[in-house]
C-alpha cells in the first residue's frame, strides 16, 4: 500500500514540476518594427512568374532558397532548360518588401 503511494506521490510532484517548468516565458518580449502586413494577392498569377510555352509536357518549378530582396530568374534563363515550361514561385518578401527591413527588439 505505501508503494502505491509513493508512486502516486512521485508522478504528482513531477507533474507539478513540469507544468511550472513550462510557465515560464523567460520574461522575454519580441517587438517588431517596421512591418507591413502582407496582403496576399487574389489572382494566382501574382504569385508567379512563368518563362516558356505553358502547352510543354516538362513544367520546372523555381523555389529560391532565399531570402532575396527580388525574384531572380537569370540562373535558370542561361540554363539548359530553356526548352521547358519555367514557373518561378514568388516569397513573401517579394511581394511585400518591408518583410526584408525587419528589426526584432529583444526587451
Amino acid at each position: 500500500m505505501k508503494k502505491i503511494n509513493i508512486k502516486y506521490y512521485l508522478i504528482l510532484l513531477f507533474t507539478a514540476a513540469l507544468f511550472i517548468a513550462c510557465s515560464n516565458d523567460d520574461d522575454v518580449t519580441t517587438v517588431v518594427t517596421g512591418y507591413q502586413q502582407t496582403v496576399i494577392p487574389t489572382t494566382i498569377e501574382d504569385l508567379y512568374q512563368a518563362r516558356g510555352l505553358a502547352v510543354k509536357d516538362t513544367v520546372i518549378v523555381y523555389a529560391h532558397g532565399g531570402p532575396t530582396p527580388s525574384l531572380d530568374t537569370a540562373d535558370a534563363e542561361e540554363s539548359q532548360f530553356q526548352n521547358y515550361y519555367r514557373v518561378y514561385v514568388k516569397q513573401a518578401q517579394h511581394i511585400n518588401q518591408t518583410v526584408m527591413n525587419l528589426s526584432l527588439i529583444h526587451i
